[in-house]
């Protein structure tokens, strides 16, 4: 049972690195932009942020399995944005 879940721990944390690679790599700095405004300035949730984002940008968020009001879009959206912004979670209230 511990290997299955190490087997489980070990797949998602390659799902979650290929996932934020590939939204990183091909968001713009104007989506990144716009993530940083929701989250960082206007304190959107990470629910809010992934709403927003897949209304304003929706073949993006469609094409990359983004799911509007979805926490877990949300977290990968900020933590894309804060590398292509060349940011951390500490710089400008990212979390």
């Amino acid at each position: 049972m511990v290997g299955d879940l190490d087997d489980f721990r070990e797949a998602y944390s390659q799902w979650w690195k290929e996932a934020i690679e590939s939204i990183q790599n091909n968001m713009t700095d104007d989506m990144a932009q716009f993530i940083k405004e929701k989250r960082c300035v206007e304190d959107y949730t990470w629910r809010s942020v992934a709403r927003s984002f897949c209304e304003e940008y929706p073949k993006f968020a469609k094409e990359y399995g983004l799911q509007p009001s979805n926490q877990i879009s949300g977290m990968q959206l900020c933590e894309s944005a804060q590398i292509k912004l060349n940011e951390n979670e500490q710089d400008n209230n990212w979390n």
